[in-house]
């Protein structure tokens, strides 16, 4: 896989004056509610064969209801179409047969659909029972493409200025309401109506900045189709098993009251150990304990997790206090949040998988956050055992195995690492031989867990300081074993070198798919934030490769899935590095589903193959 170009990106970190984007010529906002106003608007669509939405909704997104719609159609004043305002000078609804050319014409793949975040407009219009084709444009995709770290997702900030517009947030159009769904039809439609011909404007100027910064790549293969799937994804959902996991609650219920009791006993005194104050007073005060990593906030003492880690030996309640922290969030997080979640129509969860969260172009999911369950606990394998297949069927997982160290060593053209991946060799088995100097039979639990954690904090651009912490060893000792491990493998050493000089003198880092992260703090005058600054570049190209490829990963399944005719549609998405992409199916065709998604991944050109497993 070729490195795409880094070419300098034109002004893209700073707000466009008016006269460098398409006039701000906007026109005064329309309400179309009759349905004579709503066939014209549906003719001059179709018309023009293009126009920009804006959709307004109210309510939790897997049942939200569609308030109205804005639409901008070039050459005529925006149009905001009520659909269901509960206001007195709203007047009645338009009726379904009113909204019919509205709705053929969002269906219609001819009409090109002008978005900012088309995925969350496709997702309302599907719970009211239309679809919406012929995307082709998200101009908060393409924003976020050219400045990772700007609020895409803020059409205020993103877009606004490419036009010259001043336009107010939403929260102050909506004002303590936070929708439209108590306003008048001419008041949503003043802001509603204008964010739909800013979107208009605004998305062809900002499309073509993306193939000026050579991100044409990303945007048109990737994010665009990524987000239409990602649609489908979020509205399938997922099954959970309500009574194991309430039996499940009970259980952690009373782990976390046998901790509690087991602290009184250690300490000596009554404590609520869900109280930082009173945490930080036991430990600092009451015990008298010293924290090497202990820091003074404004409340006091910090208790957080790393601080307890460095008390471990100090006081021998230390231990269970951790394990209570983790029963007790994991409990909140999942076992008592999942189920009120569950959907009342469609009987599962539904999670919302954010594009444009993570600089890298990692999904991320939330309300809730089905991604970080912990893997390696008891507990939180007990929790992922909750989610489980419709009746009659099984899920299907293909799991991306060491997927940023494979890209580490197809990108590095290291010898060693490379090696030891084509060869099948246990990859932290073989780090740690070479790191020790010992035969590979001599590698014991502690030299693999070492080299293991030396490989991954390179695709994490971890520090020695990071490492100290994940392996809780001395600053001195980390040191040593990344000093090691950068003799044994000075392929890799240069590789990292020359990508902090590159994003240096660019700006920026790249990916392999020409994904661009600005990475401005490299020119920082503290040596603290270049330090930061140098392992975001030297990590940026194998997590956003990562997250690129589990997206190419979940498009090229489904592709294979439907022309095998396979009805195997995908659940759930987890971010690298467990990259992993979930499909349920029915019994019968589960081998036939297995086969699809261990083989649709992306890896022409590469060094190292990928390996996925189940």
């Amino acid at each position: 896989v070729a490195a795409a170009p880094a070419p300098f990106l034109p002004g893209v970190r700073t707000a466009v004056s008016p006269s460098s984007g398409p006039s701000a010529d906007l026109g005064q906002p329309v309400v179309a509610a009759s349905a004579a106003e709503i066939a014209a608007l549906a003719a001059a669509v179709r018309a023009a064969g293009q126009c920009a939405l804006r959709v307004e909704a109210v309510g939790r997104f897997d049942r939200a209801t569609l308030v109205g719609v804005g639409v901008a159609v070039p050459g005529q004043a925006p149009a905001y179409v009520p659909v269901a305002h509960r206001s007195l000078a709203a007047g009645p609804s338009p009726d379904a047969a009113a909204l019919a050319p509205l709705a053929a014409v969002l269906a219609d793949p001819a009409i090109a659909k002008l978005t900012h975040d088309g995925k969350a407009a496709a997702r309302v219009f599907a719970l009211r029972g239309w679809t919406l084709a012929g995307v082709t444009e998200d101009a908060m995709l393409a924003a976020f493409l050219l400045d990772s770290e700007s609020d895409a997702e803020s059409i205020d900030k993103a877009l606004a200025p490419v036009v010259g517009a001043d336009l107010p947030p939403r929260a102050q159009a909506t004002g303590k309401a936070g929708n439209f769904e108590a306003t008048s039809p001419a008041e949503a439609a003043a802001w509603v109506g204008r964010v739909a011909e800013i979107t208009l404007l605004a998305a062809p100027e900002l499309t073509r900045r993306v193939g000026l910064a050579n991100l044409e790549r990303v945007y048109r293969d990737v994010e665009l189709p990524i987000a239409e799937l990602l649609a489908v994804v979020e509205r399938n959902g997922i099954c959970i098993d309500g009574p194991y996991l309430a039996k499940l609650a009970a259980d952690v219920t009373a782990q976390i009251a046998a901790l509690e009791s087991q602290v009184r006993e250690l300490v000596g005194v009554e404590i609520n150990l869900g109280s930082p104050k009173q945490l930080a007073a036991l430990l600092f005060e009451t015990l008298g304990l010293e924290a090497d990593r202990g820091r003074k906030t404004k409340t006091g003492f910090s208790v957080d997790h790393e601080v307890l880690e460095g008390l471990l030996e100090a006081h021998p309640a230390i231990k269970p206090i951790l394990e209570h922290r983790e029963l007790t969030k994991l409990k909140g997080t999942y076992l008592d949040a999942l189920p009120p979640l569950v959907n009342p129509r469609t009987g599962r969860v539904h999670t919302v998988f954010n594009q444009v969260g993570a600089a890298t172009g990692r999904l991320s999911s939330q309300d809730p956050n089905l991604q970080n369950i912990p893997i390696r606990s008891e507990v939180g394998k007990s929790i992922r055992r909750g989610f489980v297949a419709a009746p009659g069927k099984v899920l299907v997982a293909a799991d991306y195995s060491q997927i940023e160290l494979r890209i580490l060593a197809h990108l590095s053209g290291d010898p060693l690492l490379s090696g030891a991946f084509r060869a099948g060799t246990d990859v932290h088995t073989q780090t740690a031989a070479l790191v020790f100097g010992l035969p590979l039979d001599q590698i014991g639990a502690r030299e693999r867990r070492v080299a293991k954690a030396v490989n991954y904090g390179l695709s994490y651009g971890q520090g020695v300081d990071g490492l100290a912490r994940v392996l809780d060893i001395p600053r001195r000792e980390a040191k040593e074993h990344i000093d090691r491990y950068f003799e044994r493998f000075p392929t890799i050493r240069k590789f990292m070198d020359d990508v902090v000089a590159e994003a240096r003198a660019r700006g920026g880092s790249r990916t392999v798919l020409g994904r661009w992260r600005p990475i401005p703090e490299l020119k920082s005058k503290s040596p603290a934030a270049r330090r930061a600054a140098e392992r975001v570049a030297q990590n940026t190209p194998m997590q956003g490769a990562g997250a690129d490829i589990i997206k190419l990963a979940m498009l090229r399944t489904t592709a294979r899935l439907a022309k095998d005719r396979l009805d195997a549609p995908i659940r759930l998405t987890t971010p690298v590095p467990r990259g992993e992409v979930t499909v349920t199916v029915d019994l019968t065709t589960a081998a036939g589903a297995r086969r699809v998604v261990r083989t649709a991944r992306p890896s022409r050109g590469a060094t190292v193959e990928l390996l996925v497993g189940e």
